[in-house]
């Protein structure tokens, strides 16, 4: 029965650890991505006075439509430069004369019904 304790004492700590993580993850998400939507709907916000329609008016809601793909491509955009860039690396070092080890940490999380990443 004590080894059993162990065992469940370890896994106990390792979701807690997962835990952590998973916060810390996301505090520093939110520390990127909160102020960036911020300024955005601030934005938008000045938008929408300065041209003083209706924000059920259908230009408005193609205007905020536009805003949000422009948004969602740069995210795409910054996504895929990232892993363009590990592959360049990855490919670059498997090309050298001399041998060389690379080493990618890189973890995935889920938290919250969110699929967080992490690059090192």
């Amino acid at each position: 029965m004590a080894a059993m304790l162990d065992v469940l004492a370890a896994m106990l700590d390792i979701s807690e650890f997962m835990l952590y993580v998973c916060r810390r993850l996301t505090e520093e998400h939110e520390a990127l991505v909160v102020p960036s939507g911020n300024r955005v709907h601030l934005l938008v916000l000045n938008s929408f006075e300065a041209v003083q329609i209706s924000q059920a008016s259908p230009a408005w809601q193609d205007f905020i439509d536009y805003i949000d793909a422009i948004v969602l491509d740069g995210l795409k955009q910054a996504s895929l430069t990232s892993l363009k860039t590990m592959l360049n690396n990855l490919v670059q070092a498997n090309m050298a004369e001399v041998c060389c080890v690379w080493n990618a940490d890189i973890d995935f999380f889920v938290c919250f019904n969110i699929m967080l990443f992490n690059a090192d």
